[in-house]
């Protein structure tokens, strides 16, 4: 996949991975899954993850919040690709035509 500004790849994603599951309380969408960072926006706290075991591997953009612990129930916010031509098309486009 090619990125587009403000999207960059993420080399080194613990400290993003770390974050998430930290933020995450049992009753999150995203609680308990096998996550990866692979992108981030350069411009804010967005970071886009594979989410992968299960039934299939999916996307996720999440935006952090780095508070370093639980967050309240629904966040972080989440918005949810079935693939990363999903993700491209929906949101990465839009994003960079915003930008």
């Amino acid at each position: 996949m090619t990125l587009i500004e403000p999207w960059e790849s993420i080399e080194q994603g613990e400290q993003f991975e770390t974050e998430l599951l930290r933020e995450v309380s049992e009753s999150h969408p995203l609680y308990g899954k096998e996550i990866t960072a692979i992108a981030r926006r350069f411009d804010c706290d967005d970071v886009l993850f594979q989410v992968a075991g299960g039934e299939k591997t999916y996307f996720v953009v999440v935006h952090l919040t780095w508070k370093m612990k639980v967050e309240a129930k629904g966040y972080p916010c989440c918005e949810f690709f079935e693939s990363l031509k999903e993700f491209e098309t929906k949101r990465m486009t839009h994003d960079h035509k915003m930008y």
